[in-house]
């Protein structure tokens, strides 16, 4: 079942970040429902299908965003893997392994995107790029990080649920 409830929830946390959080900016710079989405469920101990939902959420912005197919899926698998290494290290304080996690997996995330648009010959200037775009959505990120780890361990604990049988 955690396989298949992947699909619905990364369509409509895309559609969240579609519809709501893109028209929150601050300076240039924006929140990640699904990178967030991809670090919860990923240092979520129960989670063992981490790699399936990066792969969904990747195939999902490439679609939605203007980056060409290999580049958000790659950002994600590595975002995937980065979590399940914490999960492992840090299992007893999983807010502080969600804020850590999110704010390295923010700038892997920005960096590999400005690299490679400075690689297809895109104007972009990297110190703007990382003032203007990075730094804001850091923030936005490490803002939402607790709250929706809280929502995806509880979605979790319904995917996971185990029968009292008594």
């Amino acid at each position: 079942m955690a396989t298949l409830i992947a699909i619905p929830i990364m369509l409509i946390v895309s559609v969240l970040q579609m519809a709501s959080i893109s028209r929150l900016p601050l300076l240039n710079g924006n929140a990640d429902l699904i990178l967030l989405t991809i670090l919860s469920w990923g240092l979520n101990e129960k989670a063992k299908n981490v790699y399936f939902w990066a792969a969904i959420a990747g195939l999902l912005v490439s679609f939605i965003s203007a980056l060409p197919f290999p580049v958000p899926v790659l950002i994600y698998l590595i975002v995937a893997w980065i979590s399940r290494q914490v999960h492992g290290r840090i299992w007893q304080s999983p807010i502080l392994a969600m804020l850590i996690v999110t704010f390295f997996s923010t700038l892997m995330q920005h960096v590999i995107t400005i690299i490679f648009l400075q690689v297809t010959d895109v104007p972009v200037y990297f110190l703007v790029s990382m003032k203007e775009v990075t730094v804001p959505s850091l923030v936005f990120n490490l803002l939402l990080a607790v709250p929706l780890y809280l929502v995806v361990s509880n979605l979790s604990r319904w995917v996971y649920q185990e029968g009292d049988y008594e």
